[in-house]
């Protein structure tokens, strides 16, 4: 799932993801791990604020995330999870960012207010300790692209490039591939087809090459004709006498 859909799939509800206290920020960071990233979940906490301070210790956390702390000149980019301490709530909060800039951002945010439910809301950095940045994200191709992760990234430039798999099975028509996936296929196209021509070409020359046997076959199997008896075969030929053509027993010299 991308941000986009993550986003649209999630805002205005209430997401409760493990059943427990009601739908809270915690929830909604638990459903983006799972629908967007596609990644194990990060150990149990008891706030959102334990997600920064678990960093080091949580085996999850620290293979999938990047720990970024918040500086004056830092800018968090689509689809990091900006984390707060205690200074913002007893449990701190968690949410995921849509846009940012050097002095404020928006993000996708639950249970902020006191059970509200999600929406996408502006904020400044006070109390925020850092965020998380998903590792080995490409924000600006995964922009272009309409994605946010990596695994979604490689599958779209494959769908650009004309391949469905890394055996480059084209399996696509039109324009579905872009510019070079349509083209390469009519390439791939044409070359099959001269393949069949080539194939075609070699059969037939296979049975000019059988029919020139056999016709030499025949001629060194005809019987040889006495000229004497031509008349008696009646071999024909044509005579032209004048004007008018007719048609004859030969008659040899």
């Amino acid at each position: 799932m991308t941000l986009q859909s993550f986003i649209t799939t999630y805002n205005g509800k209430k997401s409760d993801f493990d059943g427990s206290y009601g739908a809270q920020c915690v929830d909604l960071f638990r459903f983006y791990v799972r629908d967007v990233m596609g990644t194990p979940q990060p150990k149990g906490v008891t706030g959102a604020k334990d997600f920064w301070t678990n960093y080091e210790t949580d085996a999850n956390l620290n293979k999938y995330f990047d720990k970024i702390p918040n500086s004056p000149t830092g800018v968090p980019q689509a689809g990091d999870v900006m984390v707060w301490g205690s200074g913002y709530g007893q449990f701190g909060h968690i949410a995921i960012v849509t846009e940012a800039t050097v002095n404020s951002f928006k993000a996708l945010s639950q249970n902020d207010p006191i059970n509200r439910e999600t929406h996408i809301k502006s904020y400044n950095y006070n109390n925020t300790l850092g965020w998380l940045h998903p590792k080995g994200t490409m924000t600006e191709l995964h922009t272009y692209l309409g994605v946010s992760t990596d695994a979604e990234a490689k599958t779209k430039l494959k769908e650009h490039l004309g391949e469905a798999n890394s055996k480059c099975n084209w399996g696509l028509t039109g324009d579905q591939g872009g510019y070079l996936g349509s083209e390469r296929k009519k390439n791939n196209e044409l070359t099959a087809l001269n393949v069949s021509h080539i194939t075609e070409i070699e059969a037939q020359k296979a049975k000019i090459t059988q029919l020139e046997q056999d016709l030499a076959d025949c001629e060194a199997e005809a019987p040889e004709i006495d000229p004497a008896k031509w008349l008696e075969n009646g071999l024909m030929v044509e005579v032209t006498e004048g004007n008018k053509k007719t048609t004859t027993n030969y008659k040899p010299a």
